[in-house]
């Protein structure tokens, strides 16, 4: 059995460098560019709110102070390329709707072993919470302190789509793409691209290798194209936590991404309510 999991171990780390997304280079299946969504965002991103927006990092800022120990007490986000340096970026401010005033992104810890995002908007002066669903089973992207933990990475493309990239799994690992679009202030799911690689169900022995798309069966040739055309089109990242640098993490600058510690993040919302 563990000789098994080794394999299966090192035919992952293979697959994901095959999967690498920064390649220049083209797939013959045909392909959406990007999921549903890119006018919707066009126009949106066209009407501008004029609301103060040193009242919304006011209001984001008792926010932030209000969840700080349930943000801190997620102390297990790890840094790229290693499973043990750890970092503190909980927090971050995106516009993921295109109208000038951005959404407060959290991860919180509900204990020791758990924390789920958590994302806030700003509108006639309260925040509330924006409601997604990862798929049907879940309902925000969850990281757990156990095994191989969940490497994910939360970012806007340059289509206008907002996506959540995450992986998971023991004997057999699961990557995942959800993209979003948002609108009226909800995140709705456009959809999702599962691959499922391990020992197959039907023989253990056996290495199975499963794409789909919103539920359906996909090639394995298509399946691959959708995730290199999400990790080509990032625009922004947002959030991360991994330890894999040659697929998704080798896309983006980490050090460019917009999260922060919740210290840091308070910082910046009072100067921004400042100003």
């Amino acid at each position: 059995m563990k000789i098994r999991r080794w394999v299966s171990c090192l035919c992952v780390a293979a697959l994901v460098i095959c999967m690498a997304g920064c390649s220049d280079s083209k797939d013959e299946d045909s392909a959406p560019a990007s999921d549903e969504g890119s006018v919707q965002n066009e126009e949106e991103s066209s009407q501008k709110t004029d609301v103060d927006l040193s009242d919304v990092y006011a209001a984001y800022a008792v926010q932030v102070q209000n969840d700080q120990d349930s943000i801190d007490n997620y102390d297990w986000q790890r840094d790229v390329s290693s499973d043990l340096v750890k970092i503190q970026r909980q927090t971050a401010l995106c516009d993921i709707d295109g109208d000038g005033v951005p959404e407060l992104f959290l991860m919180e810890a509900s204990d020791k072993y758990e924390a789920s995002l958590h994302i806030y908007r700003y509108n006639d002066g309260e925040v509330s919470e924006m409601e997604y669903t990862m798929d049907s089973d879940e309902k925000a992207l969850t990281d757990v302190q156990a095994a191989a933990g969940v490497n994910y990475v939360v970012f806007t493309r340059k289509t206008g789509e907002f996506c959540i990239y995450h992986t998971r799994g023991d004997e057999s690992i699961t990557y995942c793409l959800n993209t979003y679009r948002v609108k009226d202030g909800k995140i709705e799911l456009l959809s999702r691209v599962d691959n499922v690689y391990g020992p197959s169900k039907d023989n253990p022995d056996e290495i199975s290798d499963v794409y789909h798309r919103n539920g359906k069966k996909i090639s394995e040739k298509m399946g691959k194209t959708l995730f290199r055309k999400a990790f080509k089109d990032i625009d922004q990242a947002i959030l991360f936590s991994g330890y894999d640098d040659t697929s998704i993490w080798s896309c983006f600058d980490t050090e460019s991404a917009l999260s922060m510690s919740s210290e840091k993040m308070i910082k910046k919302l009072e100067k921004g309510a400042e100003n």
